[in-house]
């Protein structure tokens, strides 16, 4: 760690170490001094800490959990999120990423394209519209003392730029300040809870690949790339790449289009005339069709083709799932489920353990390893059959360890 570090000691002594601390960060950085704060220790504490949320919120940042990285050259990436502040009771106001599972409102929104456009009703949650944006850089901008006010996207600095140029939003030049930091923006997603899932419960990893970088390459023969020795077509319209140019007393820059009135240019050795005009100016371009992946409905062939999908996890079990809340909780699931199924459980012998009906939208049902009459099974080979009403059958083949209560550890 570079620069001065303070340490501020105390036990609830009440004399405000919290505000004090949180208040001198945001002091720091408004002179241009880079400041984070640290919690070493705090006892009780299982989470990010009360104190550490308290400065985020004095210094107008918030709290991610989580990191990217760019595997082409290895470096870490800025990450922020945004969150709608009229949405508190979705967590859209407390300066943390916690998006809920709500999609809309219990009304759902309709829209009238008119004209006139009219929105009436409900309204969208989007779980509190906690949107995360991850911030592309650059190495080339060096971390000095001035490139906090600069124009150019610097690599990982703790957010520290973006927050610069995003904290004055009463400045006449907001608006050209978010530009500048969202045109640095490499990925955007909506996250939303899970219905029926706690927030940070398993971790997740998102990796996102392309097989050509993001750069501009030339898809033309070399006869058509033309520098200033060579001689250009009357009424043909160019395209410029590598340096300015100039043609007919007008100067023009890389990425403009110009249609010949002389058969020359002059302008740097790297300038470039290029005919056709390119689409989407060289930089790649992706087509592709969902039309084989569309869902089906009121197919029976897709229906009884998917029952191979229909599964149980984890198999093997071995004491443990992630599926569990507690020490007491027990819980396997059967996946890919129908719409309506019962599943029956058996042991190898053929003895009916328990029996599950599902109705619902869901497509999974849970199971707490237990009987009919509510006392958890033995160890060993069970057999589970799927019936989908009117579709067809499934048979899976599962094994269980279980654990042993430890009221030790209550």
């Amino acid at each position: 760690m570079t620069g001065s570090v303070y340490f501020i000691s105390g036990i609830d002594t009440g004399i405000g170490k919290t505000y004090t601390t949180g208040y001198l960060a945001k002091l720091w950085n408004e002179q241009g001094q880079k400041t984070i704060t640290q919690k070493l220790v705090q006892t009780g504490n299982v989470d990010v800490s009360e104190d550490i949320e308290q400065h985020r919120k004095i210094m107008g940042m918030g709290w991610f959990p989580g990191y990217a990285i760019n595997l082409e050259t290895g470096e870490r990436l800025n990450i922020i999120f945004a969150e709608d502040s009229y949405l508190t009771e979705d967590n859209g106001r407390d300066l943390k990423w916690n998006p809920t599972s709500n999609i809309v409102t219990d009304e759902a929104p309709l829209y009238d394209p008119g004209p006139p456009a009219v929105y009436s009703q409900g309204n969208y949650l989007l779980g509190g519209k906690h949107f995360v944006y991850v911030i592309s850089g650059s190495a080339d901008v060096v971390k000095d003392s001035t490139y906090i006010d600069g124009t150019d996207s610097p690599n990982y600095d703790e957010c520290a730029w973006i927050y610069n140029q995003l904290k004055n939003y009463t400045s006449p030049g907001y608006v050209a300040n978010i530009w500048q930091v969202f045109r640095n923006a490499s990925w955007v997603g909506m996250p939303i809870l899970a219905p029926g899932r706690s927030l940070l419960a398993n971790d997740v990893t998102v990796k996102l690949r392309v097989s050509k970088p993001y750069e501009q390459y030339i898809t033309r023969n070399a006869s058509a790339i033309l520098d200033k020795n060579d001689d250009l077509t009357i009424g043909t319209t160019y395209f410029v790449m590598g340096a300015n140019l100039n043609h007919n007393s007008i100067s023009y820059s890389p990425g403009d289009t110009f249609t010949a009135v002389t058969t020359s240019f002059s302008g740097s050795s790297n300038a470039r005339a290029i005919s056709p005009i390119p689409q989407n100016e060289f930089s790649p371009m992706y087509r592709f069709s969902t039309d084989d992946i569309v869902a089906e409905i009121g197919n029976h062939t897709t229906a009884v083709n998917a029952l191979d999908m229909i599964n149980v996890v984890p198999n093997p079990y071995y004491a443990f799932s992630t599926y569990e809340t507690s020490q007491l909780d027990n819980r396997m699931k059967i996946t890919n489920l129908p719409e309506r199924a019962t599943i029956s459980i058996f042991t190898i012998s053929g003895t009916l353990v328990r029996q599950l009906k599902k109705n619902d939208q869901m497509t999974s049902i849970d199971w707490d390893l237990k009987n009919t009459f509510g006392i958890p099974v033995a160890s060993g080979l069970y057999v589970i059959h799927v019936d989908a009403k009117g579709v067809g059958e499934k048979v899976l083949k599962w094994f269980g360890v279980m654990r042993p209560i430890d009221l030790d550890t209550f």
